[in-house]
């Protein structure tokens, strides 16, 4: 019972929160173009508790979390812009769901990976036959040498997971392998110069991505974005990284400060298409507990920023109609899906052909 509450206590405080390198090339692009979208559709209701979001074909499939909705998912034509279909349960049993991140998927579709973050375990999901419902397969725990919580967690093509743990010393990522049991520890700490010095990762999270083998990851806090690749022996290699601000902070026990005046935030999002990054970007100062009273969105991106993935050079700027936060991309690659919050929680598509014409 004990564990359990703090499971809970812990999910909690989440929720209220996805050998060889170099520098990516430091190319500073000027915002000069916006880019609109369209509201996913206006007869739609969506609650703010559906933080995990995914592609499959034309359907968006929404996660629900805490308990707040009579199913575990819920899927959305994105052609019709109709609620289509809902399945999973809320519970602690095997096959029920408490607060569960998408960690990713097969290439045919017929298998979801889901991590429940608050009892750690990975949960398979297979397709009832050609349809859009998941039925419970089975469920992995997840075993690590300290019993780690995770922020968010996704699969590799090689079949390994890597995860972003909440606590913990350098290295930054845990490897898991097709078991879920911990295979390694790779990445620095997304602080310029601090390895060891920090315990507490909760103002180090940030956005986790994957594309085949290889790793994104974007500070939410810090402007800091990376890619390593691993391999099928499970060793991690860093293959660029770079800060779009320089990180103001302080350390003090184990944890890490912001600067409030001087840092500025970092990104909300990630998602990958083709030969690129794409990240939603703040850039903005903290306005402090006053300013969030006021704009509780405040600090959320207005920006989205393409990246090129072999060497994280940034292509292009481009100014959001709406504020807004994670994203996703359709099979199709024709369209991006971002969260957004303006003027409440939604989801704008917006065309992604035009987001990457005349790339260099």
């Amino acid at each position: 019972m004990k564990k359990t509450s703090f499971s809970i206590l812990l999910t909690a405080c989440i929720f209220a929160l996805a050998s060889c390198s170099g520098k990516a090339e430091q190319t500073t692009v000027t915002e000069t173009d916006s880019i609109s979208g369209t509201l996913l559709s206006d007869s739609l209701i969506f609650s703010s508790n559906c933080t995990y979001f995914f592609t499959i074909g034309k359907n968006l499939f929404l996660s629900n979390a805490l308990q707040v909705e009579d199913c575990a998912y819920r899927v959305v034509d994105l052609e019709s812009k109709q609620f289509i279909d809902k399945f999973g349960y809320f519970g602690t049993g095997p096959g029920e769901f408490f607060n569960q991140d998408f960690a990713g998927k097969t290439l045919d579709n017929d298998t979801i990976y889901a991590y429940d973050i608050t009892f750690r375990r990975i949960q398979v999901l297979s397709r009832k036959e050609k349809t859009t419902t998941y039925q419970y397969a089975y469920s992995l725990p997840v075993k690590t040498k300290d019993d780690t919580y995770f922020f968010n967690m996704r699969r590799l093509e090689n079949g390994y997971y890597v995860g972003q743990p909440l606590s913990g010393k350098y290295p930054f990522f845990i490897l898991l392998d097709a078991s879920g049991k911990e295979a390694g520890r790779f990445g620095k700490i997304p602080v310029i110069g601090e390895y060891n010095e920090v315990i507490d990762y909760m103002r180090l999270t940030g956005s986790l991505e994957v594309s085949e083998n290889s790793v994104y990851f974007g500070g939410d806090s810090f402007g800091y974005l990376a890619r390593y690749d691993v391999n099928d022996r499970g060793e991690a290699t860093l293959v660029w990284e770079q800060y779009l601000s320089e990180p103001q902070y302080k350390i003090e026990d184990g944890r890490l400060f912001r600067d409030i005046k001087k840092n500025l935030e970092g990104f909300g999002g990630l998602t990958t298409v083709g030969e690129y990054v794409l990240a939603t970007y703040s850039g903005k100062l903290d306005p402090g507990i006053k300013g969030i009273l006021e704009d509780p969105g405040a600090t959320l991106p207005e920006t989205l920023i393409v990246f090129r993935k072999k060497d994280g050079k940034e292509l292009r700027r481009l100014h959001l109609d709406r504020r807004g936060s994670r994203l996703a991309v359709t099979e199709d690659h024709k369209t991006l899906i971002m969260r957004c919050y303006d003027p409440e929680t939604s989801y704008c598509l917006y065309d992604l052909e035009k987001i990457l014409s005349n790339l260099e």
